[in-house]
């Protein structure tokens, strides 16, 4: 035996027989200490402990603790230092409590933690699951003896929840995550807000719940990660060091909730928060990495929404430079280097360098040849080399590159549960893959594969309705020849999903981004439905009516089903009314990020925004759960729902309703009367030919406007072309059908005119279908026109007319005390030439002449004294105030408006090409503080009953992928409370605008002496606002006798709603 043995024996013998007798005294002997001392002299020497090491180590710890116990108190220090020492060596090595002196186990715990701290932050950087399964136990043992009053109790729970999310992250194991979670908020809530270690416990908590996301897709975990996250920035002084990992964390959950729901607001702040991180880390710390690869990151999510090439050269600088600084061995190498490939295949996309795209997909190899197939990320990864060779076979046409991409997305769906967050986009991905080998080879069999995938993702409720839309839209083109009942199926599932793409808890930008990706796709659903043949015809109609309602104008909709009549409710329970009612407006009012900052406590702080987004979502889930509790009301089951079929057909009981739908499949236009729907097939209204005359007409409008008088009469004969056209294709066939062949019979009285809602849509909205004709210099003695034979309104959708309507009928009688308002800009601050319309100011005369008592918001045309009396026109003015209080900006439109019947503006419109709810009409301050679409979302007006807007382009929605949606400055005055809008479909001449208000007015104007003498809608004036409509059509009419030859001055006036 060796001299260690015979010493562990000698020393074991004498405690048992200590154990035996009870009698210490053996082991007070000088030959009892020198064998302890020579035991452990040689157990010191060993570079490592074994197995057997750890047994005589144990014995030791025992042979001390017992000599502890006999010695004097103060003579027994050193032996009971000596037995913790022992005994903490054998707790670290995972020696059971049981074996071990219960009154010491508080200590050895306490004095395990340095250690185990160690040990942890190994496990971090190491796949060994061996020593992560032994780290838990540790820490497990750590915490269970540590009491709760102990001030490392909660600290020592933080560690063991890093240990089980750190074993999650390589096993995959569910359990061990949510373990961690419910640890992590144990920590949290028993921690006080200014103990230096919260900040820690939530900056873990974050990251744990955004992990539980990525896993299980809840979108509650995402939510509750970025304000965990958000308040451990707040609570982390600037120069902690770790406050650039918080702030990088924090980044990192915006960008994920960003890819969730798309809050344009998330992603810029991610991106901001990121290089903030980066710059406040020198490039030899372990995390500068990591925050360029995050960094990066976040500017391709933004390259990919904005389209701006700087954030993506940017994202593969910053990508090159995190590969650069991670070592091979570096358990995040493969992840960076993935990110690095995608974004250089994002830049061979965007410029078209075919160098990028190859060594793009060399990294992707590299990158599965590293990464081992049990691995959590193994599938992501493969499915990135997977869509590599996707856009390279679609570049270079190589098959191989095509058969290799689908056998590897096979193997990427067969790796992903179906409740995994990504499963429905890797089988959608699938379903692309098998589409496009079957669009190069004709083989059904990939046909059929495709169209199976994309029915699992359709079918799929748990996926982002996103996805699901994708793939059911996908799917319908694959089987609409060989089974168009399936394809109509697939359609209408994607129609009903599209207002679950763009909630109402998303700001009016980020709802217009999600949706804008299906433009069209109303149109196909409604077209598939009409080619349906298991439908019966004279249902076929209906459903597909039904289907353009759901999916065009779905922003707008979803702000008019929470508009409607709440007095029933208020009636039976005023507290739920008035609770919807507070959370509806604040849902509707555009949120200010600026306007509620977080900081970081200390000098010089920086601050960051609060998570506003946060609460706009707790606004939606507290409406929607109001909405929930109003619906179990008897006899309200339907509020706030869209109306029924039999609900819109009652709009017709004021005239036809004519929809329009224009897809690549057919045409047709749904007229809708008393009688139901009769859908009337447009065989020559091609979509393609559709397209070309609006680029045509609209080339035209803008030749129309040139100085050489061949090129303007040109474009007159050319706009004059395009509305025979539409006449022929389109308009003459629905009055055709309707039976309306000739203008009345008793034509003086424009008011006996029938009357006509044109509900374009999409394409068709681009064009003046009113003016739809035959325009000639003497009169068409067929009467080949519109506007000879009806009086012409439109409305987004059947939904909006009745809302409109619904407004009028609600109104409260006039009292007298109403007033009209006239916003007047003869010039405008900003503009070239200060944007002169010289005869602005004729026009607010005119008007202010047939509504006396007006309040007038007029921008002076020169710095001049305030004096009353006549203007250069000859009418009488009111007498003038101080001229800060007229000036027209938007507040003192927006203070005015709730108080007026009618709002007359006379000022330069602009309709924004890229964000429609940013058109705007231009007032004083429209630099600064602009009168937008969207400023006017929150206005629920009461008394507004007529807007004219005699401005440009104020009905023209530019953004063609968002045109189903009808935002415009039309529209959004309908939405605030006007059932009466005057608005244009482009520019116009504020020379001819002023002879159209001028004959509008006064047809508008009763002269009756009976109605003068009582109160009226014009605030004393007498005005029958019901005669809008006619008032137009005759005002244009007038016009359009007077320059027959000239459609771009007159036919772009148009009225929309009731």
């Amino acid at each position: 035996m060796s001299e260690r043995d015979d010493l562990l024996d000698a020393v074991r013998g004498q405690l048992q027989q200590v154990s035996a007798t009870g009698d210490p005294t053996p082991l007070l002997t000088a030959a009892a200490v020198a064998h302890a001392k020579r035991l452990t002299a040689l157990l010191i020497g060993q570079e490592k402990l074994t197995g057997a090491d750890m047994v005589a180590w144990h014995v030791l710890g025992w042979w001390h603790w017992y000599r502890y116990q006999a010695l004097p108190e103060g003579q027994n220090r050193d032996d009971l230092v000596a037995a913790v020492t022992r005994f903490g060596a054998c707790f670290l090595a995972g020696i059971t409590d049981e074996t071990l002196p219960e009154p010491l186990l508080p200590f050895l715990a306490d004095q395990a933690a340095p250690a185990a701290l160690a040990m942890l932050g190994t496990v971090m950087h190491s796949t060994d699951g061996e020593l992560l399964d032994q780290v838990i136990r540790l820490w497990q043992r750590i915490t269970a003896l540590t009491p709760p009053d102990h001030p490392d109790h909660a600290r020592s729970l933080g560690n063991l929840a890093i240990a089980l999310r750190a074993r999650f992250e390589n096993t995959g194991v569910q359990d061990d995550l949510d373990r961690a979670i419910a640890i992590q908020e144990y920590a949290v809530k028993f921690t006080p807000p200014d103990h230096s270690d919260h900040a820690g416990f939530l900056n873990g908590l974050g990251i744990s719940l955004q992990m539980r996301f990525e896993n299980t897709g809840v979108q509650d975990d995402l939510d509750r990660a970025v304000t965990a996250q958000e308040y451990a920035v707040k609570l982390t002084l600037p120069d902690h060091p770790d406050h650039a990992g918080r702030l990088s964390n924090l980044a990192t959950a915006l960008r994920a909730r960003f890819l969730r729901i798309a809050v344009q607001a998330d992603l810029d702040r991610a991106v901001t928060l990121e290089e903030y991180a980066v710059k406040l880390t020198p490039p030899d710390h372990p995390d500068y990495a990591a925050h360029l690869n995050n960094l990066a990151i976040g500017l391709q999510a933004r390259f990919e929404r904005t389209r701006v090439r700087a954030d993506l050269d940017r994202a593969v600088t910053a990508q090159e430079d995190a590969v650069k600084f991670t070592s091979p061995d570096h358990p995040n190498y493969a992840g960076r280097l993935t990110c690095l490939a995608i974004g250089l295949q994002m830049r061979f996309e965007n410029t078209g360098v075919q160098a990028d795209l190859d060594r793009a997909v060399t990294i992707h190899e590299r990158t599965v040849k590293l990464t081992p197939p049990n691995h959590p990320g193994y599938a992501a990864y493969l499915g990135s080399l997977g869509m590599a060779l996707q856009i390279r076979f679609l570049s270079t046409g190589v098959r191989d590159d095509l058969d290799q991409a689908v056998t590897i997305q096979e193997r990427v769906v067969e790796l992903t549960p179906p409740d995994h967050p990504d499963h429905a986009s890797r089988l959608t991905e699938l379903g692309i893959r098998f589409q496009i080998r079957f669009d190069h080879t004709g083989v059904q069999a990939d046909r059929e594969a495709a169209v199976s995938a994309y029915e699992r993702v359709t079918g799929n409720k748990t996926a982002a309705p996103s996805w699901r839309i994708r793939a059911a839209r996908e799917a319908a083109r694959l089987t609409a020849g060989t089974d168009p009942a399936q394809a109509a199926g697939l359609l209408e599932t994607a129609v009903r999903l599209l207002p679950e793409v763009s909630p109402r808890q998303l700001e009016r930008s980020d709802q217009q981004y999600a949706i804008r990706e299906f433009a069209g796709l109303a149109a196909e659903a409604a077209a598939q439905a009409m080619a349906d043949p298991t439908t019966p015809a004279d249902l076929r109609g209906q459903r597909a009516l039904r289907l353009l309602e759901a999916g065009r104008a779905v922003i707008l909709s979803q702000i008019l089903h929470t508009r409607s009549d709440i007095s029933d409710l208020t009636r039976r329970s005023p507290d739920l009314a008035a609770r919807f009612t507070t959370l509806r407006d604040r849902l509707d009012s555009p949120a200010s990020p600026a306007a509620d900052p977080i900081e970081s406590p200390g000098p010089g702080a920086r601050a960051w925004p609060r998570p506003w987004k946060d609460a706009r979502r707790q606004v939606a889930s507290e409406l929607a759960d109001v909405l929930h509790q109003i619906k179990g009301l008897d006899g309200f089951a339907s509020f706030a729902q869209p109306p029924t079929l039999d609900e819109l057909q009652a709009q017709a009981g004021a005239g036809p309703i004519v929809t329009f739908n224009i897809s690549p499949v057919r045409s047709d236009a749904l007229i809708l009367t008393r009688l139901g729907v009769a859908p009337l097939h447009l065989p020559d209204l091609d979509q393609a030919t559709l397209t070309d005359k609006i680029n045509d007409f609209h080339q035209a409008l803008a030749d129309s406007t040139r100085r050489r008088d061949t090129v303007k009469l040109a474009a007159q004969e050319k706009i004059r072309d395009v509305l025979a056209w539409l006449w022929e294709v389109a308009a003459g066939p629905v009055l055709h059908q309707l039976g309306i062949h000739e203008p009345p019979r008793d034509g003086t009285d424009v008011r006996q005119w029938p009357r006509l809602w044109w509900a374009p849509g999409g394409l068709l909205g681009l064009l003046p279908i009113h003016a739809a004709g035959h325009h000639t210099s003497d009169p068409d003695p067929d009467h080949r026109c519109v506007m000879d034979r009806v009086v012409s309104s439109y409305t987004p959708t059947i939904t909006a007319l009745r809302y409109a309507r619904q407004h009028t009928s609600n109104q409260a009688p006039p009292t007298g005390d109403e007033q009209a308002l006239i916003v007047a800009m003869p010039t405008t601050p900003g503009l070239r030439y200060r944007g002169r319309l010289p005869k602005v100011a004729r026009e607010a005369d005119l008007v202010a002449a047939r509504l006396p008592g007006a309040i007038r918001l007029t921008e002076p045309s020169r710095p001049r004294a305030a004096t009353p009396g006549a203007n250069a026109t000859g009418i009488a003015t009111d007498i003038s105030i101080d001229q800060e209080q007229v000036t027209p900006t938007r507040a003192h439109v927006l203070a005015h408006l709730p108080d007026c019947v009618i709002a007359h503006f006379a000022c330069h419109g602009q309709s924004d090409p890229t964000d429609p709810s940013q058109s705007k009409l231009l007032l004083h301050d429209h630099q600064d503080d602009p009168l937008t679409v969207a400023s006017l979302a929150p206005l629920t007006l009461r008394n507004a009953r007529l807007a004219y807007l005699s401005a440009c382009s104020t009905a023209l929605t530019s953004d063609t992928q968002l045109l189903d949606e009808a935002i415009h400055l039309a529209s959004a005055f309908q939405m605030a409370g006007f059932p009466h809008v005057i608005g244009t479909l482009w520019p116009i001449s504020d020379a001819y605008a002023v002879q159209v208000a001028d004959t509008f007015y006064t047809i508008l104007t009763s002269h009756d002496p009976a109605t003068d003498a009582g109160p009226n809608a014009g605030a004393g004036a007498s005005v029958d606002i019901s005669r809008a409509p006619y008032a137009l059509h005759h005002a244009v009419q007038t016009l359009r006798s007077q320059l027959p030859l000239t459609p771009s001055l007159w036919a772009a006036f148009l009225h929309t709603g009731a």
